[in-house]
């Protein structure tokens, strides 16, 4: 028993001595041979190997030197950062500013089943680290391993997610109202205002309501546009186009060449600007009043002439002054749905071919998507 416990140990040291000698060997090639490619595609081969003697800072400094920052190098030197208890927020914030697009790229070839030739057709792009190789395998098993830890802050939680490939987990975790102040989520949603600019679009359903109106000519009607706007911080500006349907009304009258004549409207229009400002925000809650200004047209099937060219009608228009609120909550990244109600005051009196009383007040309901 003794002279196997013997041979044993004399056999442990000879395998620990050798693969102590072939990483010297190994490192000894790195220095004499700096290739970035010829480097890369060793550490592919061996970095279990290294991770497991306990050289991965050794094998950091040749990498960098061979190749720079690379993309999977800054992913290593996060993971050892964060397995050693080391400070890790600027090498985050570095890594996912510059190199997070790679690795997302990256993440979606793996799941290819043409993926070797991907990665074939640019491996320069890869930092000559093969899709779904034993870099990535390893990186994908410490980052699990990472994640089981309590003590990681909330961007190192992140970082590992998204090391460990479950890419759907990091997007619905970086939307939690606790990941709004990591430096990831920061970085992220600087990205995406920059690449978005200051443009919104707006759908816009609503309901539109005269009050106080004395012969009641025109009743609740549905009410649906579209938005365009600009956003300076906390302030909106919105170009809006609306149009109503009018199913619920009756006739009125309007002068035509001196003649009174009965006419109906299908259809109603606002086209204007709105001015929103940012009053209260909470979580993905925000209040914002606003003041509208615009001029609206309601239609009538009363032709103008008989000529053979284009038939143009008789419409009454006026200006349009609104005042109200919209309450708009923001979901994901760039969509926000909101309510808005505003009080408009429209004096169609002041139209010379006008008859009919119609009111001066009126109110709007809508429902709106932004993004």
């Amino acid at each position: 028993m003794k002279k196997f416990i013997c041979v044993l140990i004399i056999f442990i040291s000879f395998i620990s001595v050798h693969a102590q000698n072939d990483l010297e060997n190994f490192f000894s090639e790195m220095d004499s041979n700096p290739s970035c490619r010829k480097t890369a595609i060793t550490i592919n081969k061996n970095i279990s190997r290294i991770y497991e003697n306990d050289s991965i800072s050794a094998l950091l400094i040749r990498w960098q030197r061979s190749c720079g920052e690379t993309e999977p190098y800054l992913r290593l030197k996060i993971i050892n950062k964060i397995k050693n208890g080391h400070n890790t927020d600027s090498l985050i914030q570095l890594y996912y500013s510059e190199y997070s697009y790679t690795l997302m790229n990256r993440i979606e070839d793996s799941k290819k089943p043409e993926y070797k030739k991907i990665y074939q057709s640019d491996t320069e792009f890869y930092s000559y680290i093969p899709l779904r190789g034993k870099f990535d395998s390893l990186i994908i098993e410490l980052s699990n391993e990472m994640l089981e830890q309590k003590s990681l802050n909330k961007d190192e939680k992140l970082i590992c997610l998204l090391f460990s490939f479950h890419i759907d987990e990091f997007w619905n975790l970086l939307k939690k109202k606790e990941y709004k102040e990591t430096a990831i989520y920061s970085i992220n949603q600087k990205s995406i205002d920059d690449w978005k600019g200051p443009f919104t679009y707006d759908l816009i359903l609503g309901a539109w309501q005269p009050l106080n109106s004395t012969d009641k000519v025109i009743g609740l009607n549905p009410q649906l546009g579209v938005g365009l706007g600009i956003q300076f911080k906390k302030i909106h500006f919105n170009l809006v186009m609306l149009v109503r349907i009018n199913i619920n009304d009756d006739d009125f009258s309007i002068i035509v060449n001196s003649d009174t004549v009965e006419t109906n409207t299908d259809i109603g229009a606002l086209i204007g600007g709105v001015v929103s400002c940012e009053l209260y925000s909470k979580d993905d809650f925000t209040i914002s009043p606003n003041i509208g200004l615009g001029w609206d047209i309601i239609e009538t099937d009363v032709k103008k002439s008989n000529s053979d060219e284009e038939d143009e009608y008789y419409d009454l228009s006026a200006i349009n002054v609104g005042v109200g609120f919209d309450l708009m909550y923001k979901f994901g990244f760039t969509h926000t749905i909101g309510l808005g109600m505003n009080y408009h005051y429209i004096p169609y009196y002041i139209d010379n071919n006008y008859l009919t009383g119609f009111s001066t007040n009126y109110l709007t309901i809508n429902i709106f998507y932004r993004f």
